[in-house]
């Protein structure tokens, strides 16, 4: 008896801790910045045409005391041809930063007035800008420098194999949308099968003309979305992240001068 008075006694005391002495339950926060995920350097290292001239853009995504940031330094490679034939940096100043539903909106860097929204994807350590943002089974956006908008279907075009849809492709003020759902070869991999969903618009008369197609290519690749006219009219675009000794290397640059 004395033993079993004195466990009951231990479970009460037990019991009885104090709050301060739990441990907390581990939660996440509802509140986390979704744009931290992005911070830092990441550089999109740009074609070089056939005599060498290209350029690399690096975009620095960063908190400060007034919140985000972007910024972003242009690397311009000379031709063959230029006497200097030495790269030089164009750093243009931090503009605020907003994270708005899956894209990063801010002012155009060396404008005051022109205010972009870019989709972005973070994957595999890579950052997407711009990129194709679904939404849910129905939605797709993409949206660059110039172009793109948002692909909403009636339907799941990838299980529903025609609906209705709306779509930013250029097409007739007021004519309607209709998609049919097919087979295509992957972009990457010609001996592979992929569905792509056909966009046509439908004129007064009745008549389909082909607006173009959003092509679900398989992971670890995004959809991309092309035209009869334009193969890759919208497009994910990579960017790395770029070290410190990379970014080093481009501080060293000297001031790239502009040629009228």
């Amino acid at each position: 008896m004395r033993l079993l008075a004195l466990t009951l006694l231990c479970c009460a005391c037990a019991c009885q801790a104090t709050p301060d002495t739990q441990p907390a339950p581990a939660t996440r926060s509802a509140t986390a910045d979704p744009l931290s995920a992005f911070a830092g350097r990441w550089v999109r290292r740009g074609p070089r045409n056939i005599i060498g001239r290209g350029r690399d853009e690096v975009w620095m995504i960063a908190r400060s005391a007034e919140g985000w940031t972007i910024q972003l330094t242009l690397v311009h490679h000379p031709s063959v041809n230029d006497r200097s034939r030495q790269s030089a940096r164009e750093e243009f100043a931090a503009v605020p930063l907003v994270w708005n539903a899956g894209c990063l909106e801010f002012h155009h860097p060396g404008s005051s007035t022109v205010q972009r929204r870019i989709t972005v994807e973070l994957r595999d350590d890579q950052l997407f800008m711009p990129a194709f943002v679904q939404h849910d089974e129905r939605t797709w956006e993409f949206r660059s420098w110039s172009e793109g908008g948002v692909f909403h279907f009636e339907h799941d075009p990838r299980v529903v194999a025609s609906g209705t849809v709306t779509h930013p492709f250029h097409h007739w003020i007021g004519a309607s949308s209709v998609y049919r759902t097919r087979e295509v070869a992957s972009v990457w991999d010609s001996a592979t099968l992929v569905q792509a969903a056909q966009i046509f618009q439908i004129n007064q008369s009745g008549a389909e003309e082909l607006c173009g197609e959003l092509v679900f290519e398989l992971p670890p690749h995004s959809p991309l979305a092309r035209t009869p006219y334009d193969s890759g009219k919208f497009s994910s675009a990579p960017h790395e992240r770029l070290s410190e000794q990379q970014w080093s290397e481009i501080q060293l640059l000297p001031p790239f001068e502009r040629r009228d």
